[in-house]
């Protein structure tokens, strides 16, 4: 009997398909996906680097005029409250344009993605090949940090196949050109989370394969961990299936070192195990996110501070 805490996470409904949706939602979709699929041609006909300095150049303007930069700039000073209000400023800045950068670079995912020069990793004890060779399948997680769309290099690189799990933007034609722009990644395969999702996880588990997830967002289902000295709801889904598999975990954080060119950091991660499964996977969940705390003081800039991690 598959574990109803593992499931929790991974069992939301599914977004109404383009037909389904009434008539007035189903045109601002296709609004927004003509500008995005616009987007996506103007940077695709650009080089990498010119890509990802314009996106960057773009967001850091508008960015600041947007709602979310409020969050952003209450997380920041929750967090982070040693700063400066210059420091501040500039940490959010910094952030738009690695979240521009971003955006840039997804017409050249695969360029990136490919190219050792763009992508280096430190792995110096070998985690990942390690993982990815177990046998017994592996967990790969990350943040939203850098351009987290990458952190799947690390397992293709080590011989592994990667497949993620994400969750399906709300606009279904938007959705489409980000599914094919990351399976455009060698190595890559998606699981959409909703219905029949931690199914197919265990399928690819069992399999042996990389199962990458990027869990530094709330989610209701999880538990209360401590993220920056404020608790915060967390899932524990990373921690509970490693438990129940006995496979490793590895951290993949992955840093952008100048422009479009990054440093994956390969951390190790201890899966707690004991006779008592409750505390174990609130053990190793609170492992799981001191090391993404690690990351992103190191860095602030590059997290994403626009999610709503914490309660208001």
């Amino acid at each position: 009997m598959s574990d109803p805490q593992v499931q929790t996470n991974l069992t939301q409904p599914a977004y109404p398909a383009p037909a389904s949706v009434d008539p007035r939602r189903r045109l601002r979709y296709l609004a927004e996906a003509a500008g995005a699929y616009a987007a996506f041609a103007f940077f695709r006909m650009l080089p990498v680097d010119a890509a990802s300095a314009i996106g960057g150049w773009i967001f850091q303007i508008l960015g600041p005029l947007a709602k979310a930069h409020r969050i952003a700039e209450r997380n920041v000073l929750a967090a982070l409250p040693e700063l400066t209000a210059a420091a501040r400023k500039d940490l959010l800045r910094g952030m738009w344009n690695n979240i521009g950068r971003v955006a840039g670079e997804y017409a050249h995912l695969r360029r990136l993605a490919s190219d050792p020069r763009r992508v280096e990793i430190v792995d110096p004890g070998n985690l990942c090949a390690r993982a990815v060779s177990s046998g017994t399948g592996a967990l790969a997680l990350s943040a939203h940090f850098g351009n987290w769309e990458l952190f799947c290099v690390a397992a293709f690189r080590a011989g592994g196949r990667q497949v993620d799990v994400y969750r399906a933007t709300n606009n279904p034609y938007v959705d489409t050109l980000l599914k094919r722009t990351r399976l455009a990644i060698p190595g890559h395969r998606l699981i959409p989370k909703g219905h029949g999702g931690m199914r197919e996880i265990v399928s690819q588990l069992r399999l042996g394969r990389c199962i990458g997830m990027v869990v530094d967002q709330k989610t209701n289902e999880g538990i209360p961990v401590e993220f920056f000295g404020r608790s915060a709801m967390t899932t524990r889904t990373p921690a509970a299936l490693a438990r129940r598999f006995e496979c490793p975990i590895f951290v993949a954080v992955v840093e952008r070192v100048g422009g479009a060119r990054f440093r994956i950091v390969v951390h190790d991660m201890k899966v707690a195990r004991s006779d008592n499964r409750r505390d174990d996977v609130e053990r190793t969940t609170r492992a799981i996110s001191d090391i993404l705390e690690a990351a992103i003081r190191a860095k602030p800039e590059l997290w994403m501070w626009v999610h709503r991690r914490w309660p208001d």
